[in-house]
């Protein structure tokens, strides 16, 4: 795996032809695609590199938003090959979902403006962390409604962790009311992302109510922790 070689990572010396090759054979394997991106996101967000390598092929990666937006949307309203199995259909939600989180993060390094309309149309979708992929790639490239909906998102247990990290990101987290940004609405957050794993309930809760908190001892824990 690509993450596991810390000298990649931090190589702030690779020419130009290493990440156009990359990129293009990487297209062509969705699940590669989103890891070879995130390289080039990482190598950016940390400013190993002094801009976002995939720029010259921005307008690439925004066509290829677009279609696999459209095909996330294709799946919400039903309209998927005959018969599919239930395994085939999760596989290709969770491809493209790790696919548009990549191209969302990727644009936005890029400042690519003409990916609103395709940043638009992801944050219009369902899925709650494509939704806030697309809403932090908005609030980047400087659309107030990218920002409105992050603040929204922020209300959502599923969402909030993610939410938090890109408004302190982008400078954004005086906006996030201070009930979402507590002690218990991150532990709220953590039980919903548990529930939400498909390995234990496979489904995000709607609601979440407090029964009851205290400090207990806790395995790991040397002294008593607050407990939810």
């Amino acid at each position: 795996m690509l993450f596991r070689s810390t000298p990649l990572l931090r190589n702030a010396e690779l020419p130009d032809h290493f990440y156009s090759r990359l990129l293009s054979g990487a297209l062509a394997h969705p699940s590669l695609a989103p890891v070879c991106i995130d390289l080039m996101n990482y190598q950016t967000r940390n400013r190993i590199v002094p801009r976002h390598p995939a720029l010259p092929q921005a307008a690439m990666l925004n066509q290829l938003l677009g279609a696999t937006v459209y095909q996330l949307k294709k799946i919400e309203l039903g309209d998927v090959a005959s018969d599919p199995s239930p395994e085939r259909i999760r596989k290709a939600v969770a491809d493209a979902v790790a696919l548009v989180v990549s191209l969302c993060d990727a644009l936005a390094f890029c400042e690519y403006d003409g990916a609103a309309d395709n940043l638009r149309e992801a944050a219009a979708l369902r899925h709650r962390q494509v939704q806030t992929e697309a809403a932090a790639a908005l609030a980047r490239l400087g659309f107030e409604e990218g920002v409105d909906q992050l603040v929204r998102l922020a209300a959502e247990p599923v969402a909030r962790p993610r939410v938090l990290n890109y408004a302190e990101e982008l400078n954004l987290l005086e906006r996030i009311p201070e009930q979402f940004r507590s002690d218990l609405a991150l532990a709220e957050s953590k039980l919903a992302l548990w529930l939400a794993d498909p390995r234990n309930f496979g489904v995000a809760p709607s609601k979440l109510e407090l029964f009851d908190a205290r400090e207990m001892y806790w395995p790991s824990y040397e002294h008593p922790v607050l407990c939810y």
